[in-house]
């Protein structure tokens, strides 16, 4: 559901089955400033007005199997073209590594007809052991462009706009005890990041407690810079 300034519900849309939108614990439904609503799911993109598919692009099955690539999407986000934003988890045959599997970060953003894909497998929260699954638990892009990205392996990373990871907080470096649930970037360039033992605010390099709740889901930031959760 979309709400106005006012309050008031504006536009509104659900997916058929609707418990496949809390699949993986992944709801979101995108609605762009032009097009139709979307609703980013695991394996797919859904279109509501028609309720019509999109695989992702790393998960297309084969046409001549009918299987899927092992992966799913575990987090999505909107990008600063206004495009929403799938991460994909995807597991990859690799003779050469140990348990001959390799595992894949690609973000698929959606631009209405098709899939733009970018591999995020070199970022530094996920190099660190290429043969265990790197799952992301949220993510965020702020006003400069820069993308933050939270895994499950906890910490998050921030890579710039020219491609280049250039910042990493976890355990050893920051105040960030628990993996990250949600993230939102305010206006005022400070970073909100919701974990379940509480909300921590990140402002020129300066970490700083925002408050405490259990267990939360997802975050974002009001036109007041203010976190909702």
């Amino acid at each position: 559901m979309a709400f106005g300034v006012d309050g008031r519900l504006v536009a509104s849309a659900a997916p058929d089955p609707e418990p496949a939108l809390v699949a993986r614990g992944l709801p979101m439904v995108h609605f762009p400033p032009v097009g139709d609503p979307v609703a980013i799911l695991p394996h797919q993109l859904v279109r509501l007005a028609d309720g019509s598919p999109h695989a992702y692009a790393a998960l297309t099955p084969d046409p001549e199997s009918g299987r899927r690539p092992a992966g799913f999407a575990s987090a999505a986000a909107t990008d600063p073209a206004g495009r929403p934003v799938a991460f994909v988890t995807l597991e990859r045959e690799a003779a050469t590594a140990p348990g001959g599997l390799t595992y894949a970060v690609l973000a698929h953003a959606w631009d209405g007809g098709g899939w733009d894909v970018t591999d995020l497998s070199d970022g530094p929260l996920c190099t660190d052991d290429p043969a265990r699954p790197c799952i992301v638990t949220a993510a965020e892009f702020d006003a400069a462009g820069t993308l933050w990205m939270a895994v499950h392996r906890g910490g998050v990373a921030a890579r710039g706009v020219d491609g280049v990871w250039h910042a990493r907080h976890d355990a050893r470096n920051s105040p960030l005890r628990a993996p990250v649930a949600g993230i939102a970037a305010a206006p005022d360039g400070t970073l909100w990041l919701a974990t379940a033992g509480g909300a921590l605010a990140l402002r020129d390099g300066r970490w700083s407690p925002a408050g405490r709740w259990h267990l939360p889901i997802a975050m974002q930031v009001d036109r007041d810079a203010a976190p909702a959760r």
